[in-house]
Order: C-alpha cells, then structure tokens, then sequence
C-alpha cells in the first residue's frame, strides 16, 4: 500500500531493496514478505526561484540483477522457511535545488561540497513486479542476463560476471550461489574457477 512506497523513498538507494512487510498464510507456516526494488530513476532539477532546468534519467541502469546482491540473501529464507518474496520494481524521480554556490546537507555527510541539494523523492509507477518462491526463480534472472551478454552458462568465471555485482561483494555472491545450488563449481585451472549455472 501506500505507506510501503513512502518508505520506500525515503530509504531506496540506487540497488538496493526497501520496506519490508511480512504476511502470514492464516492456513499455514507459510510467510510473505513484499520490498520494494529501484529500477528506474529520473532527476529533476529546479532553480532556487522553483524554475523547472531540466529533467533526465539517472545515468545508472537499474535492472533486476543490479538488486541481486540484496535478493540473494533472502535465498535461506525461502528455501528453509517456505517464504515467498515479492519485489516491486519501481520508477522514481528525485528532485533537486541547484544553487549558486557549493552547499553542504543538512546531515553534514559531503566531503566535498556541491552546486545542488535534494529535496525529496517522489513514486512515478510500477514498472514490474517479481515473486521469488524458490531457488529457480534465481536461476531465471541470471540466465537471462548471461544471454544479454553472451556469457556460456555452463562455463564461466568471476571475471565474466563481476560487472552484475559490487566488486566487494562479488565472492560474497559467488558463494552464496554455489552453496545454495544455484551455480556449480565445475573444475579449477590455474587458480581459475569455472562455473556452470544450474538449469
């Protein structure tokens, strides 16, 4: 509903996954839970006098795999605890003040000063809607993506896929896929691991 959005504004960054809200199956030990996913942004910007400069998309691609790092972490969960994640990708836009001179934030978080402040986020729509309730559902999405870009699912490195995820997590994610039988250690050469993605 509305307030599941409403947090979600305040507390959706570029990839990752907002408001969570927990349902319970009355009929059985069955748990739903619904987040909210930042697939699309746009940027407005606005002269201090409330002038209209320009509006544009954020230059960041927001697709599902860009939020895969969060999703997979719920993998557990869904596996052991029968729990079905639903994820709501959304389109933003983020309104901002440009001002004549650097300014800081009101929470003093810049290190360096810039020409603009934000002022709030505001829902544009629903742009698609995703429910994973097992481990294929996964599978799904990172074999599409592996076709967009012409990545062999049954051989594959690190080094293929490190541009899906943030370079710190990316063995984090790796492992992860492989414990929970998503992608399958297949040999080791020359400290090179190759994988193949479970169909």
């Amino acid at each position: 509903g509305f307030n599941c959005f409403a947090l979600a504004l305040h507390d959706t960054n570029a990839t990752g996954l907002a408001c969570g809200v927990v349902h319970r199956d009355i009929h059985s030990d069955a748990k739903f839970e619904r987040f909210v996913g930042l697939l699309a942004e746009y940027i407005e910007k606005y002269s201090e006098m409330g002038e209209l400069l320009s509006c544009k998309r954020s230059p960041k691609k927001n697709k599902w795999i860009n939020i895969f790092t969060e999703l997979i972490g719920f993998l557990p969960l869904i596996i052991e605890e029968k729990c079905s994640l639903e994820v709501i990708g959304i389109s933003i836009t983020e309104k901002r003040i440009e001002t004549e001179n650097p300014v800081q934030t009101k929470n003093k978080s810049r290190h360096f000063l810039k020409n603009w402040y934000k002022t709030g986020k505001s829902l544009n729509n629903i742009i698609d809607i995703k429910t994973f309730s097992q481990k294929e559902d996964f599978i799904k999405i990172l074999k599409e993506e592996f076709q967009a870009n012409k990545i062999d699912i049954n051989n594959f490195t690190a080094s293929d896929i490190k541009k899906f995820f943030p370079k710190r997590k990316l063995y984090i994610v790796i492992s992860l896929l492989n414990k929970n039988e998503i992608i399958k250690l297949t040999k080791t050469e020359k400290n090179r691991k190759f994988y193949k993605l479970f169909e």
